[in-house]
């Protein structure tokens, strides 16, 4: 090699490194300035941080990280025509961020009032995507608000297949559930729910919820007598429900499973229904507000026997669960656990007991 060429080539690797070092450089800037803008995102401070995201996209053109930071930052900033233009963009972009995008695309549409398209948008990308619980949960979501629930629990039920601890998705099918009147099955939901999510805002109003159905159908007479509610419903937790009324006297008494059993295999005999009433006699003292809620719910739990029964969500994913922890040693620390957002003694329970909480998960964890 000559001596111009031995030139030619040092001057060519310098230009090499120092172009390497210059876009490396650019990428470090582009990036802090990206950071900058979430942190002023996270702040409240959007113009702030679409400031920052604009001067990062001179560094990185048509980035799509940045273009759907920007998109989100336009989804609260509740400029939603903007938002869908950025997220077209990171549509476009085939990237990472695409089905992040797609989420905050239909989330604007239906909050420009657009629900109906959003139902379109989301039907159309979960066939690309179909076993993305957020995008079937955003679906499920919109066909709730526009009354259709049987869809929505249709979506619901995928999401929770996709990702068994979405807590959001058990706690709108426990919702759906409870306003079609079909108590046990929303139960169900709202147990596995409150397992996952405790102690969240929305967890009052499930705790609540479930209380309310579980406690339902009983009157208290001047005479000492209770009145409970049993029948009026023909499906497959017909059997379940009357059990349920009748176990709901257990707020006075503790009759046996034995006994139970003996009072529904009469009453489905009579092939009947229709609702009708039983009166039983009280004999023993009141118990406290946790014994009574402890007593139903494991009394609930242990009628949830999933042999021989349909293979859905009810009988494959939430009874064997809910069966096994009323089986199980850990039925106290559940319905502590289920109960403390709205309940000063189990919450202190809770907060005095760590060790017992951790022995719940470790169990929970071995399956």
């Amino acid at each position: 090699m000559n001596f111009l060429s031995k030139k030619i080539l040092f001057f060519t690797l310098c230009l090499f490194l120092y172009c390497a070092s210059f876009s490396v450089s650019f990428a470090q800037d582009a990036n802090q300035l990206l950071q900058e803008g979430v942190a002023l995102h996270d702040a409240g401070k959007y113009e702030k941080a679409l400031e920052k995201y604009e001067e990062a996209l001179k560094l990185i053109p048509k980035s799509p990280v940045v273009y759907y930071e920007m998109a989100l930052t336009y989804f609260h900033k509740k400029d939603y025509k903007m938002c869908v233009k950025y997220s077209d963009k990171v549509i476009k972009s085939k990237s990472q961020s695409t089905v992040p995008a797609y989420i905050i695309k239909g989330s604007s549409l239906d909050m420009m009032g657009k629900t109906d398209k959003s139902i379109k948008f989301f039907e159309k990308v979960i066939k690309e995507n179909p076993k993305n619980y957020l995008l079937h949960y955003n679906l499920a979501l919109n066909y709730y608000k526009v009354g259709k629930p049987e869809k929505s629990e249709e979506n619901l039920i995928k999401a929770i297949g996709a990702n068994p601890e979405h807590s959001s998705s058990h706690l709108l099918l426990g919702f759906i559930e409870y306003d079609k009147g079909r108590k046990i099955p929303s139960m169900m939901a709202l147990n596995y729910f409150l397992l996952l999510e405790p102690t969240s805002a929305r967890s009052e109003r499930a705790i609540d919820i479930l209380k309310k159905q579980l406690l339902a159908n009983i009157k208290k007479g001047e005479n000492n007598e209770i009145t409970i509610s049993i029948g009026g419903k023909d499906d497959e937790f017909a059997a379940i429900e009357m059990v349920m009324s009748l176990a709901q006297a257990s707020s006075f008494m503790k009759p046996s499973k034995e006994e139970i059993e003996e009072i529904v295999k009469e009453e489905m005999e009579n092939n009947d229904t229709t609702t009708t009433e039983k009166e039983i006699i009280i004999e023993n003292t009141p118990k406290t507000e946790e014994e009574i809620f402890k007593d139903n719910t494991q009394t609930f739990f242990s009628f949830l026997d999933a042999k021989d029964k349909k293979q859905n969500i009810w009988w494959t994913l939430y009874a064997p669960l809910l069966n096994q922890i009323g089986e199980s040693e850990h039925i106290d620390t559940f319905c502590y656990w289920i109960s403390q957002v709205s309940n000063e003694k189990a919450a202190k329970w809770v907060e005095e007991n760590p060790e017992k909480i951790m022995e719940f998960k470790k169990w929970l964890a071995r399956g």
